[in-house]
């Protein structure tokens, strides 16, 4: 195949068809990859042998890089995630050790630890 300017070539169109099924499959087999990476907890050496979902991989990135202790709220907003599917979430992290729970005395209200 010889690539012109612009991005056009004069390859035929099978042989297009074949380059671009390749690329794709290359593509589908990378975020595969790296699918399972993250939800097996292989891709964050540094949680070692906690087996975590890609979910819990973005709550602990914004508990890390929080200047403030994180509510479940905030949490929520930011994944876009329910407020329910973040007390779950957050559980699982503190069961494996990975996150401490404590209460905001101005934030009392059902679920707090008060």
């Amino acid at each position: 195949m010889t690539h012109r300017p612009g991005g056009s070539s004069n390859a035929d169109p099978e042989e297009r068809d074949t380059l671009i099924g390749t690329v794709l499959e290359a593509i589908v087999s990378i975020s595969r990859d790296l699918a399972t990476a993250r939800s097996t907890g292989t891709a964050g050496p540094s949680f070692g042998d906690a087996r975590l979902t890609s979910s819990q991989l973005d709550a602990m990135f914004l508990i890390a890089h929080s200047q403030t202790p994180l509510t479940p709220g905030a949490i929520s907003a930011r994944l876009g995630i329910t407020p329910g599917a973040v007390s779950q979430l957050v559980e699982g992290l503190h069961t494996q050790g990975l996150t401490s729970k404590s209460c905001i005395p101005t934030t009392l209200g059902p679920g707090c630890c008060a």
